[in-house]
């Protein structure tokens, strides 16, 4: 057993952090980042935000840029092993909080998208385990 977890957020502390952190995504063929919709309490913690189409608007070109050095690895339980569904308070409460205070996009760059991804290294094999996939989240701040 190891002592891999996602720690704890309020439904208010959920609220507060999302109010001023979105996700963002790459648009497939384009390659151009997305500002996602908006996503209700309940999808917060309970729909894997990378599915479907959610996306809402380009990112202006200028207006975020990457926190250099911060990207992280960052768990999500999964209930099924072969699908990666991550959610967002998955995300924000996993984001350092000495950031928090910068931050105002997140991005999943690499997720698990083949078996062998599971268990690349020592990291995720223990956190597939213990029940998690682990992506690694790009942290963006105003350019």
């Amino acid at each position: 057993m190891t002592d891999l977890q996602i720690p704890e957020i309020t439904d208010e502390r959920l609220r507060q952090l999302y109010s001023r952190i979105k996700p963002v995504m790459k648009k497939a063929g384009s390659g151009e980042l997305y500002w996602l919709r908006e996503f209700s309490d309940d999808e917060l913690r309970h729909v894997a935000y990378t599915w479907g189409d959610n996306f809402d608007r380009r990112v202006p070109d200028g207006t975020i840029a990457p926190i250099k050095g911060k990207d992280f690895r960052c768990l999500h339980r999964y209930g099924f092993q072969g699908f990666f569904k991550p959610s967002i308070a998955e995300v924000l409460a996993q984001i350092d909080p000495r950031l928090l205070g910068v931050v105002v996009a997140f991005e999943i760059i690499n997720s698990p998208s083949t078996e062998a991804d599971l268990r690349k290294d020592p990291f995720t094999s223990a956190a597939f385990n213990e029940g998690f996939h682990v992506s690694t989240v790009r942290l963006y701040k105003i350019a």
